[in-house]
């Protein structure tokens, strides 16, 4: 899917699988038809790169979060803007929505999550997750926990699991000398997954000496329950060595039956892994630059990615077939898929969100608003709503029949419930009521109320720079990817248990749908977690840093993302790639599975969003 003048940020697909999302750099959201791969709608009125958009569990409203500190809700028949959610002063990260629709949940730059009243519009409540940087989080399908990476001063890491309804850290995921650089979370709810890879890495970026010899990055797998890890992916399954041999997992997914872990990585590539076999099934190869996000479809079958080469890309998970979308004009940031596998929206950095029909491959709506760069979309269960974040420090709810935006929840300061920098990620509940976000630095997680697009409570912590959420299948439980552990929150007690077993900065998590376990991708690849134990669980994984990482809905295979502008299929059962997904020209970003796990969606920065034949590794279409 191509169109887009900058990296797509964010895609989101429709619950109905038929369409797809992307927000780009450019300040545009794209609504693209999945089947024909035109785009329908370009969604304008952010004033900065989108860099999330998700969609209510209708189908009818996306809503996208962008770097001009808003949130817009957009209605996706008619492509036209329904409300701007103001209330904060950071970019909004990433955003998700409740499983029923009524809620949404951004996360801004500033460490902070509010959750947002969808119907009223207004904000609900705001978690303060203490830290000084953050970028991800993510919830379980039924919205009652999620899952924060959070960092201190040290650029150490930890992941704090909350408690979405009373705002408590349940438990936190400890992950000592490690980064998370994606969070994913199962169907079920049970597991999350995280990329994991070794800090010193980090710390050396931040100076002019070159970084040691890194070790591969791990994605581990947590039971939610316990917070042990059950599943560690350690192996080098990587096709590209980044620049002083790091390699980074930029995105992390897993399939609803927790059988696959998909892996985005910073070779542009996804790769598939089979967590019953410990083998790489598949490498999705196509995008041509960082891959910003991944989505996976409810049947699992699909993927759809988002990339800083401005494409989303659709993948069939069986046949590593692609799709391309395109038509944002900068790096697709985020993407989401529809639990009817009929749309995907992807958020770009152009601060547009764009829905995409599934099986045509064309647009449908573009859903303008935000005045920043989107970072995260989030889809209501019924996939009538998106719910976006931006750097704008806003998130948007979307109504995704119409494109239209529904509510914008408020940018303000989080004591006033809102966020006061960029929104870094949002997650929705399974009921689709509430939404959780957390933002670059005000350490909170804010839950938001779909319904009365307000905040209802925060969540507020020991959090060290939260980079990502998972909320469990149940949504009784929220994991917190931090920058050296992982923490467990309890949404209806509010305690918070700490996964202590981890070592590098947790940069996304995914947890299979049984609820079981939970896999971390970061600097040392994917780590597999027990959820019931909280202890790692030893599996031979990817050695590269993972960031975005999805999981097809029967827990067969999982997408995720590389530096050489691929993806990756790996089949869990198989243990090893089975496809790697090639087209994209820059860096992918994102990445979605439709729901019914046969296609991806991609999104990258050369502003194209690709759909593949998950069952072939094919792309299928490329939307422009």
């Amino acid at each position: 899917m191509r169109g887009n003048k900058s990296a797509v940020n964010t895609v989101a697909i429709t619950p109905d699988g038929k369409k797809v999302v992307s927000g780009s750099s450019d300040k545009t959201l794209k609504l693209w038809d999945l089947e024909t791969g035109m785009e329908i709608f370009t969604l304008s009125g952010h004033e900065d790169s989108i860099n999330t958009v998700a969609i209510t569990p209708d189908g009818k409203k996306a809503i996208s979060g962008s770097s001009d500190k808003t949130l817009k809700i957009w209605n996706l028949e008619t492509g036209t803007e329904i409300s701007t959610l103001q209330g904060s002063n950071y970019s909004v990260a990433e955003l998700a929505i409740t499983a029923d629709g009524k809620k949404v949940v951004s996360a801004l730059k500033n460490e902070t999550l509010k959750i947002w009243d969808l119907e009223q519009r207004t904000e609900i409540t705001e978690v303060n997750v203490l830290s000084d940087w953050g970028y991800e989080l993510v919830m379980t399908p039924d919205g009652t926990k999620a899952i924060s990476k959070v960092r201190d001063q040290n650029l150490n890491q930890t992941l704090k699991v909350l408690n979405l309804e009373t705002g408590q850290v349940i438990f936190n995921i400890n992950i000592n000398n490690y980064w998370a650089s994606a969070l994913g979370i199962t169907p079920n709810g049970k597991k999350a997954i995280a990329a994991l890879y070794d800090s010193s890495d980090i710390r050396f970026m931040y100076t002019d000496k070159k970084p040691p010899a890194a070790d591969k990055p791990i994605i581990k797998v947590w039971d939610l329950e316990t917070a042990e890890v059950i599943f560690m992916l350690s192996s080098e399954c990587y096709a590209y060595t980044y620049t002083d041999n790091i390699n980074y997992v930029t995105a992390i997914a897993m399939t609803p039956d927790g059988k696959k872990a998909v892996i985005a990585l910073d070779d542009t590539t996804i790769r598939v892994w089979d967590l019953q076999t410990d083998q790489e099934i598949l490498i999705l190869i196509g995008h041509d630059c960082w891959i910003n996000a991944i989505t996976i479809s409810q049947d699992g079958k699909k993927v759809i990615s988002a990339s800083c080469d401005r494409t989303l890309i659709m993948w069939d998970l069986d046949t590593a077939e692609e799709i391309i979308f395109t038509g944002h004009q900068n790096s697709v940031k985020t993407v989401a898929i529809t639990p009817d596998c009929k749309k995907a929206v992807s958020g770009s950095d152009d601060k547009t969100l764009k829905v995409w029909d599934l099986q045509t491959g064309q647009e449908i709506f573009t859903l303008t608003g935000h005045r920043d760069s989107i970072t995260q979309v989030a889809i209501t269960p019924d996939g009538k709503k998106a719910v976006s974040a931006a750097n704008d420090r806003t998130m948007k709810i979307w109504d995704l029949e119409t494109g239209m935006e529904i509510s914008n929840l408020p940018s303000q300061p989080y004591k006033k419930a809102g966020h006061e920098k960029s929104v870094t990620e949002v997650a929705i509940t399974p009921d689709g009521k509430k939404a959780l976000s957390i933002s670059e630095d005000d350490n909170a997680i804010i839950v938001w109320d779909l319904e009365k697009n307000q905040a209802i409570s925060i969540l507020t912590a020991n959090l060290n720079s939260v980079h990502t959420l998972a909320i469990t299948p149940d949504g009784k439980q929220v994991l917190s990817g931090c920058r050296d552990n992982i923490i467990l929150w309890d949404l209806e007690t509010g305690t918070e248990f700490t996964f202590t077993d981890n070592e590098y900065y947790v940069r996304t998590l995914a947890i299979t749908p049984d609820g079981k376990k939970l896999f971390s991708g970061s600097r040392d690849g994917l780590t597999l977690w027990d959820l019931e134990t909280k202890m790692r669980i030893p599996w031979i994984g990817c050695g590269f840093l993972i960031n975005k990482i999805a999981i097809t809905p029967d827990g067969k295979k999982a997408i995720y993302d590389a530096y050489n502008n691929n993806l990756n299929v790996w089949d869990f059962e198989a243990e090893k790639i089975i496809f790697t997904l090639t087209g994209h020209e820059k860096m992918v970003t994102s990445v979605a599975i439709t729901p019914d796990g046969k296609k991806a969606v991609s999104g990258s920065s050369d502003k194209t969003v690709k759909v593949w034949d998950l069952e072939t590794g094919m792309e299928i279409s490329n939307l422009s």
